[in-house]
């Protein structure tokens, strides 16, 4: 396995695989006083996603299928290694949104909504680029929850924490009509199972570049 390919972390937590959009990683048990063995296992399962991306189907396992992906490493992976797999996918959605409704004349407000599942978010933040250099508040689900800073055209929130289930609205209130671009960004984690606590681990990461289309 090429070295670009993969790195590895310490954790304490237990044997699974972690994928993220982007970067599949593998958590296995930290072998202790054994680098050897321990260097051949990670290798062992590092080779098994390579073969997998080589072959085209990690990418579409990793949007569509987990099961498939720990049913394959359990063909190729030469070790006796528990794990589970689980998977952190970011969804990028872009588009302009527009303040132009008027509020007593004196600010100018826009709206854009998306939906969150809470059972599975990890983290939400929304980018904006402006065409001006108004002042503006921004509201996540009518909450005042920042103010613009002017000296930038590029405004970034977290708003992980102010998101619930369903459906979301974002709000800019502005002093004068126009539009800016954003992009909502949603961190998402599934895994196939729990993760017991009471094991310390080693985390492979292996580089996994691609998009997923939304349908329709």
């Amino acid at each position: 396995m090429q070295p670009r390919k993969g790195f590895v972390n310490t954790l304490e937590s237990v044997f699974a695989v972690l994928m993220i959009l982007g970067f599949v990683s593998i958590a296995l048990p930290k072998i202790h006083g054994a680098i050897d063995a321990e260097k051949s296992v990670r290798e062992s399962f590092g080779n098994g996603l390579e073969t997998l991306d080589k072959r085209g189907v990690l990418r579409q396992y990793a949007f569509e299928n987990l099961a498939a992906i720990k049913a394959e490493l359990d063909t190729l992976v030469t070790t006796t290694v528990n794990f589970t797999v689980g998977a952190t996918k970011s969804n990028d959605s872009p588009g302009t949104i527009d303040f132009s409704e008027s509020i007593n004349g004196t600010a100018y407000r826009g709206n854009l909504t998306f939906s969150v599942d809470e059972s599975t978010k990890d983290s939400v933040s929304v980018t904006l680029t402006f065409f001006d250099s108004n002042n503006a508040d921004f509201y996540m689900n009518k909450a005042l929850i920042g103010i613009r800073d002017t000296s930038t055209n590029t405004s970034k929130l977290d708003i992980t924490d102010r998101t619930f289930n369903g459906t979301n609205k974002f709000s800019v209130v502005s002093t004068a009509s126009g539009s800016a671009n954003y992009t909502v960004d949603t961190q998402t984690f599934e895994r196939l199972s729990g993760v017991p606590t009471n094991a310390t681990i080693n985390v492979i990461s292996y580089f996994l570049a691609g998009t997923k289309k939304a349908s329709g």
